[in-house]
């Protein structure tokens, strides 16, 4: 099986949280099934018109997982999203409320969504907020043959964030490299013990 892979297109050259991910999942999935690879250099590489299946990673990047997921539908292929959402509108809060030198104080989070959801609706702005953002992500997400997000919790976010009830989805959790945590000796002398570096008794 052939499979291309799709996220931001600077994800090689700022990696993050998302870009980890897809390698990951890369190299889970060749080791344990032997699955074809691409990753997609943009929504024109030629492999997304020869492979099986399109894996879209990341709707924080909206646009680009769009971009990717239309290029898919226009070449019959099926497309995968792993949705690496989180509420943006927390940051947004607390950042509108310091920038001013008030307290962002969780009381006045609703009043804030209500007034960032009237702005959006009158002049597109901020575009989290935007009717017209909500729309192209239960697009993306409702045409997809299965969410892939990192919990129940996640799914329930985009639920909330998009306003309908979204498709067939399995929870994957994101795994561990055990490479990166080493056992604690234990103290007085009782052998070698668990935890992780940092660990407080």
């Amino acid at each position: 099986m052939k499979v291309v892979y799709a996220n931001r297109s600077d994800w090689r050259f700022r990696p993050g949280g998302d870009s980890v991910q897809m390698e990951r999942t890369a190299e889970a999935i060749t080791k344990a099934f032997g699955c074809e690879i691409h990753f997609a250099e943009s929504p024109t590489d030629p492999a997304i018109a020869t492979c099986d299946l399109v894996h879209v990673f990341n709707t924080q990047t909206l646009e680009n997982s769009l971009e990717y997921a239309e290029a898919a539908k226009a070449a019959g292929k099926p497309y995968l999203v792993s949705t690496i959402h989180w509420d943006l509108s927390h940051a947004m809060f607390v950042e509108f409320m310091q920038s001013r030198g008030w307290s962002p104080k969780p009381a006045l989070k609703p009043a804030f969504d209500i007034a960032m959801g009237l702005a959006a609706r009158i002049t597109g702005r901020p575009r989290y907020y935007s009717p017209a953002r909500k729309r192209e992500m239960r697009n993306l997400l409702l045409r997809a043959a299965c969410l892939l997000p990192n919990s129940d919790e996640e799914l329930g976010l985009m639920e909330q964030y998009v306003g309908c009830k979204l498709g067939r989805s399995v929870s994957v959790v994101n795994a561990i490299d055990p490479a990166h945590f080493h056992p604690l000796p234990s103290e007085a002398g009782e052998g070698a013990g668990g935890g992780f570096p940092g660990d407080l008794d």
